[in-house]
């Protein structure tokens, strides 16, 4: 792998993985179009740094809420153990909820990504499928836009909210499906207030990512080379920087409501990746 094409796949990951445009689809269509093996089928090692680089872009970018979930675990840990139980309307409770929320939707995900990963290698990689997912991806987009209301703040988040943003989270493993766009998109649909969706997205991103990394951890020794150093450490700091920026933009667009102005882009990609699927067999 060469310099540059480490720089261009840090780029779409960094980039799709946060932007409502679906970086398993923009991957997937990769492989179909080029022949270039670098640019397709990246190395174990490269796709284990280029997530936990775009890990760490949401960790940075959400640190106050990632700290408020590590504190609502120590105080579920201590509620459990009867050691301490914070008052109701408190600070602590509010953590504790938070923790228990996103716990609440990493399971589905879990249930519902894990056995459905190894089906989508082998049978969901397909341009024409990518291209209907996309398209599925922008309508929810667009459906975002008929949602002007404030929404409904944290207090009044419920469970089923969680549950519901982990299924499709869940989901979202399905190139095309894009898995900020899914998971804020209902949301906002749902009723939760924009800003509100988009931090529960990506807090609940964090396991799911991490989760993602880890199961690719057995096979990452074994596929370590000294000539993907280089390659591997500009592709995650490029991924990172992208992501981040990626994260910025997306938060802007929300507070501007207009995340439905990446709808008409994923329904001209979808469009194109089934064009070509039927014309030029890609």
């Amino acid at each position: 792998m060469s310099i540059l094409e480490a720089v261009i796949l840090g780029l779409v990951q960094g980039l799709t993985e946060f932007l409502p445009v679906s970086s398993s689809g923009h991957l997937a269509l990769m492989r179909a179009v080029f022949n270039n093996p670098a640019l397709t089928e990246s190395p174990i090692v490269f796709d284990v740094a280029v997530h936990v680089a775009t890990l760490l872009a949401i960790v940075i970018y959400y640190r106050r809420e990632v700290l408020r979930v590590l504190r609502g675990f120590l105080v579920t840990f201590l509620s459990v153990s009867k050691r301490y139980r914070p008052r109701p309307g408190s600070a602590g409770a509010a953590d504790r909820k938070l923790f228990l929320y996103v716990l609440i939707a990493s399971v589905p995900t879990a249930v519902i990504a894990f056995p459905l990963r190894h089906y989508v290698d082998d049978q969901l990689q397909n341009p024409i499928v990518v291209g209907i997912m996309l398209i599925i991806t922008g309508t929810i987009l667009y459906a975002t836009r008929r949602y002007r209301l404030p929404g409904r703040q944290f207090h009044l988040m419920n469970p089923l909210d969680a549950a519901f943003m982990g299924i499709v989270q869940g989901l979202a493993v399905v190139p095309g499906i894009s898995r900020s766009g899914s998971t804020i998109g209902f949301g906002v649909i749902g009723g939760l207030e924009r800003k509100l969706a988009a931090r529960f997205s990506f807090l609940i991103a964090i396991p799911a990512i991490a989760g993602a990394a880890a199961l690719k951890l057995p096979d990452l020794f074994k596929a370590s080379s000294a000539d993907l150093v280089t390659p591997t450490i500009v592709g995650a700091v490029v991924a990172f920087f992208s992501g981040f920026a990626g994260l910025v933009v997306l938060i802007h667009l929300l507070e501007q409501r207009k995340l439905h102005g990446f709808a008409p882009y994923c329904w001209l990609l979808g469009v194109l990746a089934i064009a070509l699927a039927l014309v030029y067999g890609v």
